[in-house]
């Protein structure tokens, strides 16, 4: 089993004890209430209906980190357009001579184009790369490349909030470098290193890369 199937394993039979902890303790008090057997319920269920295979397991991982991906982008696209829309209001429909991080389309389009590579990448693993993974071998790499970006988006788009130009470029720097290390894993042990989807996808990252390292 691998470590990250074990994980959500673990987490889930510890929900379940939990639960029959409570019920146990409130019944010596006879103040067990039916919400708590409803909550020992409903993690038996979770647990039965749990991905344990290898490629179970990072399928999930997979689509878990697509669905963090793309809020951050949604949420990112509604600040730039929230900031465009205020900034219009506050200069009757002319810009301050002095763009921020979220009204300047040179950081805001390379950064929604970094991020919607993600999200593309991500989908590519999830489908075309999950089916020619070597067995396992590419499979942990693969869930911890997801977790690790999906982590990294949501600080960068944070940090975006708080109009620090070189906070944004720091953490979309480490965001590159981890999409880097993904299309190694998807070229190198998902056979998808000619693949043209992939290589398309390459090719528009290093771009939006570039765009951003050019602002330092």
């Amino acid at each position: 089993m691998l470590p990250a199937a074990r994980k959500r394993v673990c987490t889930a039979c510890w929900r379940v004890l939990q639960g029959v902890l409570t019920i146990l303790e409130r019944s010596s008090k006879a103040s067990v209430q039916p919400s708590d057997v409803g909550l020992v319920e409903e993690a038996v269920r979770a647990l039965a209906t749990l991905e344990v295979s290898g490629a179970g397991a990072c399928k999930q991982a997979l689509q878990n980190a697509s669905r963090l991906v793309a809020d951050a982008l949604r949420e990112l696209r509604e600040s730039v357009d929230e900031a465009l829309a205020e900034a219009a209001d506050e200069e009757g429909n002319a810009f301050e001579d002095e763009a921020t991080v979220l009204t300047d389309s040179a950081v805001t389009t390379p950064l929604i184009a970094l991020l919607q590579g993600t999200l593309d990448s991500l989908a590519l693993a999830t489908t075309t790369a999950l089916d020619q993974a070597a067995p396992d071998l590419a499979l942990n790499p693969l869930i911890t490349c997801a977790q690790a970006m999906a982590a990294q988006v949501d600080t960068l788009v944070s940090s975006c909030d708080d109009e620090e130009l070189e906070a944004v470029l720091e953490h979309a720097a480490a965001l590159g470098k981890l999409l880097g290390k993904l299309h190694s894993v998807l070229a190198d042990q998902c056979a998808l290193k000619e693949h043209e989807g992939r290589k398309a996808l390459e090719t528009s990252i290093e771009f939006s890369r570039a765009s951003l390292r050019s602002l330092g």
